[in-house]
């Protein structure tokens, strides 16, 4: 239950971000995503130009509110991650000191089975060498020599997997869209409010590169030393430092490593004031104009924890809790245009168009030494909202009952932990006339770049009012023993329309 408890954290440890999710969560768009969708308020409207041009809909919205909530999860193999963690973390700790030895406390792996997918678990180094044994290469060092062969395997092997595959991310959201007027300067009004949250944990990973040839060749440099010679310190890899003092005979084994887990949270408040207007109108359809300011307010947090300072990785959980988070406050702004017909409608928006940006709080990277971990650090430091265009367009039926769909993003955008998305949507809706029986929808979503996840969703609307609508991916990973879809998504929402 380790990997669930930690998602649970994970999604619980802040409760607030809109910009740039990793999809639209609540309400219908969680099912239909950036489209048009009749009978009732949309949430929060991905066109800015969609409420004067859905005003011509039988079934339009006069006035009216709603709240949605929504959730969602992704994450890789974690369940297998965590023993992974916690096995390279022990035995850094346990050789990283003295090499090894009978005394050190973890060869044996306390009894548990080696994670999967691992070459054969190690045991600890069987003791510190000596300089004479060195020297002489006796059949002690021999058996020495090969026991940190083994182990640079086996951490270079776990490392791996860590890089593919230790993430897991939680998304929750909670939105009011308000229709305050459709014949405000001779227009339609919205306002919206938006809470929602990001939390996301990722391994950063240094890979362990163990080569033979070069350590031998520092075992040639050890045997040209004299007793006169100062304590030497040898890289026999860029992980692995052997320490010489000549002069006693004494010789230190040192594993260093600077992977890491990198927890990061994003808390979001967003405000909206909405307004559109019809710009052209004649036999054929009418054109919309759309346009949304909005005020963000952003508090970002992150942790960094090498593996050789973890104890075991459910220490993580507190970390994530007591994050400290740095907030700031900016404006940006939505522009739409939109073509509505009797039995079509396209649409063009653009986002987030005066791409602001925040920063995260700064880490201590002194305390990492190989550049590519600092630069991956510091790489993702500022959060940029990109401007990201986005078309649509819909098929309505002659009697308004039912509805094809589909969006497409132009270009990528990234959300708050780094992670890339550029959705193309595809989705179909339908509406009977009876109150007492519930609307359906069904949604297709695929990611371009990123994780290029592929998503089913399905949706229906209860009595007008309650909406429900769940999301799972396609790919599927291994949580707790069982198979499990990668990603999934819930919304629950309550509208009322006037």
């Amino acid at each position: 239950m380790r990997a669930l408890s930690f998602l649970t954290i994970l999604s619980l440890s802040s409760l607030n971000a809109s910009a740039n999710a990793v999809f639209p969560v609540s309400g219908k768009g969680l099912s239909l995503g950036d489209n048009a969708m009749h009978g009732g308020l949309s949430p929060s409207y991905a066109n800015p130009a969609l409420p004067s041009a859905i005003q011509q809909l039988p079934s339009s919205t006069k006035a009216g509110g709603a709240i949605n909530t929504g959730i969602a999860i992704e994450y890789g193999n974690v369940d297998e991650i965590f023993r992974i963690i916690d096995t390279v973390s022990r035995y850094l700790k346990d050789n990283g000191d003295n090499g090894g030895g009978d005394d050190n406390g973890g060869g044996d792996n306390g009894g548990e089975e080696p994670p999967p997918n691992l070459p054969e678990l190690p045991s600890n180094l069987p003791y510190t060498p000596t300089l004479k044994e060195i020297l002489e290469a006796s059949p002690e060092f021999q058996q020495w020599y090969k026991g940190v062969e083994s182990q640079a395997t086996f951490f270079a092997a776990a490392l791996a997997i860590v890089s593919q595959e230790a993430y897991a991310k939680a998304y929750a959201e909670v939105e009011t869209p308000m229709q305050l007027s459709n014949n405000f300067l001779g227009g339609v009004l919205n306002f919206g409010f938006n809470a929602s949250a990001t939390s996301k944990a990722i391994g950063i990973v240094d890979d362990f590169d163990w080569d033979g040839d070069h350590a031998n060749a520092v075992l040639q440099e050890i045997l040209e030393l004299e007793a006169t010679d100062p304590i030497t310190s040898y890289e026999l890899s860029d992980d692995i430092t052997l320490t010489v003092n000549p002069a006693t005979g004494e010789v230190d084994l040192d594993f260093t490593n600077d992977s890491l887990l990198l927890t990061r949270a994003a808390e979001v408040l967003e405000f909206h004031l909405n307004y559109s207007k019809s710009i052209v109108n004649n036999k054929h359809g009418s054109m919309h104009l759309g346009v949304r300011p909005k005020i963000l307010n952003v508090g970002l947090a992150q942790v960094d924890t090498r593996f050789g300072e973890l104890s075991d990785s459910e220490a993580l959980f507190n970390d994530i809790r007591n994050a400290n988070y740095s907030y700031d406050s900016n404006l940006s702004l939505d522009l739409g245009l939109y073509w509505a017909a009797k039995n079509y409608s396209l649409g063009l928006s653009a986002r987030d168009v005066f791409e602001p940006s925040f920063y995260f709080p700064k880490l201590d990277i002194e305390r990492y030494k190989k550049r590519h971990v600092i630069r991956q650090l510091d790489r993702h430091q500022k959060w940029q909202l990109d401007a990201q265009v986005n078309a649509e367009a819909n098929w309505y039926s002659t009697n308004q009952r039912w509805m094809l769909s589909s969006s497409y993003d132009f270009q990528a955008s990234s959300d708050a932990m780094g992670d890339q998305y550029q959705w193309f949507n595809i989705g179909a809706q339908y509406q009977p006339r009876s109150l007492f029986i519930p609307d359906f929808r069904l949604g297709l979503r695929k990611n371009l770049v990123g994780n290029e996840l592929n998503y089913v969703n399905i949706g229906t609307t209860l009595w007008r009012f309650l909406y429900l609508d769940l999301a799972s991916t396609i790919d599927s990973v291994e949580l707790d023993g069982q198979t499990l879809p990668r990603g999934v998504g819930l919304s629950l929402g309550f509208g009322l329309n006037f």
